[in-house]
Formats: structure tokens, C-alpha cells, sequence
């Protein structure tokens, strides 16, 4: 069984949230990476930038076997919309 699968949602998302207030926030969020996405991998703190999540997600998962993901976007409180609006977080 992987790690990802022992951890609640939840708890994969707050974890990662940490580290990126703690961590990633000062090195990232520049305005030309505002609106992409970060995905990170929780146990090893690496993380990729891009415009896709998907895209993203692989390459982390092309560098450690068994990454705990989350994935936010840069500058919003939210990763993805329903409505096609994204509120900024500053």
C-alpha cells in the first residue's frame, strides 16, 4: 500500500499547505508564476511549477516513486473553479 493511500485527503492538503506558507510561498509566488499551478510532493518538499496539473503531477512522479501529491495554484485561494472565476488570495 502506498503512502498516499494511508493519509486522508484532507490531511495531504493541510500538510502541504504548511510547507508551502512555510517553505515555497517567499520563492514562488512572483507575479510570473501568479495562476500556475505548484504541485508537491509532502514527503520530499520537491515540487514543479507549470501551467498544467497534470503535467506537473508527472513530472514529480517521474522523480520519486511513490510522491504524496498536492497541487494549489499560485496567488488564489483555490486550485480549480466551477464557475470560471478565481478569487486572488492577496
Amino acid at each position: 500500500m502506498s503512502a498516499q493511500t494511508q493519509l486522508p485527503t484532507q490531511e495531504i492538503a493541510a500538510r502541504g499547505r504548511v510547507l508551502y506558507e512555510q517553505s515555497l510561498r517567499e520563492l514562488v509566488d512572483t507575479p510570473q508564476n501568479q495562476g500556475q499551478f505548484l504541485s508537491l510532493d509532502i514527503l520530499s518538499g520537491d515540487y514543479e511549477i507549470g501551467s498544467s496539473h497534470v503535467q506537473t503531477t508527472l513530472r514529480l512522479r517521474e522523480r520519486h516513486p511513490d510522491p504524496v501529491i498536492t497541487t494549489l495554484r499560485i496567488g488564489y485561494r483555490a486550485t480549480f473553479t466551477r464557475n470560471g472565476r478565481m478569487t486572488p488570495e492577496k
